[in-house]
């Protein structure tokens, strides 16, 4: 597998980026500067971060855009895909490198398509999965992409805790990224990762339930909109994208003896220069840290007047950086100050450093590009 990661990092080097990539950035471009001003006009400072988000792009646009990277993911076994699809994720490489993981290895098959899982990364907030989509023989001969469409996820007593279509009334949310191969038509069959998460703060449990249920009964072949005949499905393929109604539930028996309690940190009175903050809560768990932090009144204003925009990571003693999923800067709505940060990072559970701090970065102005560091914050 080193031979074939050296090789994909030469090939990489040699891609020709495609011209519609341009305009890909160029849009997304607009698109953020757009956003800023309506966020500064409201000041409202979230950020969704890049650490997951960033590879789910890249998975988006790498496979769809660079075949390159599409012939080295169709050679990853589907047994070992959940470390190479995370294999920029600190906290689940952590995990299987520690062996704190859990084969699945169950399958349905239902109106011809298979839906299988094999191995999953767990915590009490946090579960990572790497799963299949297959096509039968003699099933859909046309089929071009495969994708979960519809869920639910159910507990022992069919208490249903997340649905696909009322996401803002779960308590957890599901989110995956699948790669499609470039010989797709051949193999007819996609590998993805997905994660169901918690909601932070004020959810109902303590600890992951179990068992849980995971309930698909749809898959798709778009998820773009829109799916008419306006579509850009259709202008490419002269044809609607298939939906296939079926019941694929495959049970999550998580082994309790892996739900260990986190490293936690409350309370930690801190001052960097002129800000002072209290770190209310920092939990590190084996696959996420949560983290909330309040600035006392005067930091709030000198934040909110001096910078335009954050960012945090938190690192270890050996200058390991680990990223943020979901950063949010609270904001009071009634006085547009900064109060607090609250987001989930990579996990750092499994590192051998002793040491890790919090690192708070902040941007002055629209013309500069690097942000400054406002504080570095010893945890432990």
């Amino acid at each position: 597998m080193d031979r074939q990661v050296e090789n994909f990092r030469k090939s990489v080097e040699a891609i020709k980026l495609p011209e519609e990539l341009d305009l890909i950035i160029a849009d997304a471009v607009d698109k953020g500067k757009r956003e800023r001003k309506r966020r500064k006009s409201k000041r409202m400072f979230k950020k969704f971060a890049l650490s997951a988000a960033a590879v789910l792009v890249f998975f988006t646009i790498s496979v769809n855009t660079m075949p390159v990277f599409a012939n080295y993911v169709q050679h990853i076994p589907v047994v070992s895909n959940l470390a190479q699809l995370l294999q920029f994720d600190k906290g689940i490489q952590g995990a299987l490198k520690n062996e704190h993981y859990q084969e699945i290895n169950r399958s349905v098959i239902d109106n011809g398509i298979e839906f299988g899982i094999n191995r999953t990364v767990f915590d009490d907030k946090q579960i990572t999965m790497d799963y299949y989509l297959r096509a039968q023989t003699g099933y859909y001969k046309d089929l071009t992409n495969l994708l979960i469409g519809e869920y639910t996820i159910t507990d022992r007593e069919g208490t249903v805790l997340a649905d696909s279509n009322s996401l803002n009334e779960s308590e957890l949310s599901l989110s995956t990224e699948s790669v499609i191969p470039e010989n797709f038509t051949e193999v007819r069959e996609i590998i993805g990762t997905m994660w169901l998460r918690f909601l932070q703060d004020g959810n109902k449990f303590s600890k992951m339930p179990a068992p849980l249920y995971l309930n698909v009964s749809k898959m798709v072949e778009c998820a773009s909109a829109p799916y008419g005949k306006d579509g850009a499905f259709y202008k490419e393929h002269e044809r609607l994208p298939l939906t296939i109604d079926g019941h694929w539930t495959i049970p999550l028996n998580l082994d309790q003896e892996l739900l260990v309690e986190p490293e936690s940190y409350e309370h930690i009175e801190a001052t960097a220069g002129d800000i002072k903050l209290v770190v209310e809560y920092l939990r590190i768990y084996p696959t996420v840290t949560e983290m909330k932090v309040s600035f006392d009144p005067a930091s709030q204003v000198k934040l909110s007047t001096e910078f335009i925009d954050f960012s945090t990571y938190l690192e270890d003693g050996d200058e390991n950086i680990y990223g943020p999923y979901i950063e949010v800067f609270r904001d009071d709505k009634a006085v547009p100050t900064i109060t607090g940060i609250y987001g989930s990072y990579e996990s750092s559970y499994f590192s051998e450093s002793r040491d890790l701090y919090l690192v708070i970065k902040g941007k002055v102005d629209e013309e500069t590009l690097e942000y400054s560091e406002i504080a570095r914050i010893k945890i432990k």
